[in-house]
């Protein structure tokens, strides 16, 4: 969804990403990736709402310009890693000041990279996902720490600068698979058959 309006984004086992508008269900715009038939693709808008990235196939980062799309991506970062299995990206994320893209993964792996050049900066392993489930994860608002759920129920925060693991959240005893921040201030929703509020001052300390 973006950021200023009411456009969004989806992705299709077709090979294609389509751009839409809440206030019709007519298709806005089209792009037709020409991959393999089963690379899997994932979207995301930028923090303003003028750039979205699409992840191809779990290794690579496409960048394009809301408004000149259709000429095809401005940027292509590969991502060239070392897992010691296949792992599979299942959503990304801009952080607000958008510097950074979190890729989400089916395993216990979170990477953050750089916006700009396709550097990983930090992967992130400290936390339960042995069932390779769709779990929530992304940055808070102020941008310094990582978010994520987890298997085991618990929400989980790492520095982003250092990846540094700063707090284990318990609250829920199914996998914690939903978990969301206000944009503007440091309070967010989880859920897993439950949905809980936290204030993260009452038990981060800030």
């Amino acid at each position: 969804m973006s950021p200023m309006d009411d456009l969004f984004l989806s992705s299709s086992i077709d090979q294609t990403i389509r751009l839409w508008d809440t206030r019709t269900p007519v298709c806005q715009g089209i792009i037709n990736l020409q991959e393999k038939n089963n690379a899997k693709q994932c979207v995301a808008f930028d923090h303003a709402g003028y750039i979205f990235a699409v992840g191809i196939d779990s290794y690579r980062i496409h960048l394009y310009d809301l408004k000149d799309y259709q000429n095809g991506p401005f940027e292509v970062f590969e991502i060239n890693v070392d897992t010691q299995g296949p792992v599979e990206w299942t959503s990304l994320k801009f952080s607000n000041d958008g510097k950074y893209i979190l890729i989400s993964t089916n395993v216990n792996i979170i990477y953050v990279i750089d916006a700009y050049d396709g550097t990983v900066l930090q992967t992130i392993e400290s936390f339960e996902n042995k069932c390779q489930l769709n779990l929530a994860a992304g940055f808070t608002p102020d941008v310094k720490y990582i978010y994520s759920g987890s298997q085991d129920g618990s929400i989980n925060f790492w520095e982003r600068e250092t990846g540094r693991h700063v707090a284990k959240l318990h609250s829920h005893n199914e996998p914690s698979s939903v978990v969301l921040f206000n944009p503007r201030y440091l309070m967010f929703a989880s859920a897993d058959v439950n949905l809980v509020f936290w204030i993260p001052k009452e038990y981060l300390g800030h």
